[in-house]
């Protein structure tokens, strides 16, 4: 980040190198990872403090070689959480192009060797936990994401004739909603839905520009069935989402 900010578009052989270099290299040496300091730290911590466990959670998944170094140097227990797929993340793009293909098998090495000594592995799903299982051949036990506070329901006072959809936060390259605006732009297109039938709402998505750029011009028939915000207070997203018919 601090090498784009200082040379921008320019020299964006050497800042890939860079990145990759770190990526092949930092589950070799701490000295290669960024995230260096958040061991360092937990060692300094341990060694002045007990503790009966160490959660590590992922990603970024350099913390699951922390766990497990931080587990031998201290006899603790050490739980792996999974909260994204590692060597199964289906959100990054472009996994198809070879380097990115060598890097991901490169790391499925490190991923089983690190795990086999994990005391326990949680995923945030069971549908991920059985795929990561099969993978590692260790159990894994789902634990679900979510929140303490429960909020009930207020019933709504909008009188809704159209259909709800809300999305919220950000994008990631590798999640494409643009399916399903294609599949909008072509029931509109065909004139089986209108603006008075469908909204789509994108919670929070004004804090993203590019992500804006991204979305926004795809499908200029949509223009009437989108909708964006800024940055919600939790409590107005809440609502915004309770108030939707689907999520």
């Amino acid at each position: 980040i601090t090498f784009q900010k200082k040379f921008g578009s320019r020299f964006g052989f050497i800042r890939k190198a860079l990145t990759y270099s770190e990526s092949y290299f930092s589950f070799i040496s701490n000295s290669f990872d960024r995230h260096s300091s958040i061991y360092y730290e937990a060692k300094k911590f341990l060694t002045n403090n007990h503790a009966d466990i160490i959660i590590t959670t992922a990603e970024p998944y350099i913390l699951f070689k922390y766990g497990k170094q931080l587990k031998k140097k201290f006899s603790v227990h050490w739980l792996a959480d999974y909260r994204d797929g590692w060597f199964l993340d289906h959100v990054k793009p472009k996994w198809f192009q070879l380097p990115h293909w060598i890097l991901k098998y490169y790391q499925l090495i490190f991923e089983k060797c690190i795990l086999k000594k994990s005391d326990l592995i949680t995923a945030a799903d069971e549908v991920m936990a059985n795929r990561i299982s099969k993978l590692l051949d260790q159990k894994v036990e789902p634990i679900l994401n979510g929140y303490w506070k429960i909020y009930t329901p207020i019933p709504s006072t909008i009188q809704k004739s159209k259909l709800i959809l809300n999305y919220t936060g950000t994008l990631n390259p590798g999640q494409h909603l643009e399916f399903l605006l294609d599949a909008l732009s072509e029931l509109v297109s065909e004139n089986k839905i209108s603006e008075h039938d469908i909204q789509l709402n994108l919670i929070g998505l004004e804090f993203f520009p590019q992500q804006m750029k991204r979305l926004l011009p795809y499908k200029e028939i949509l223009r009437n069935i989108i909708y964006t915000t800024p940055r919600l207070i939790r409590d107005e997203a809440v609502k915004r989402n309770l108030e939707a018919d689907y999520l």
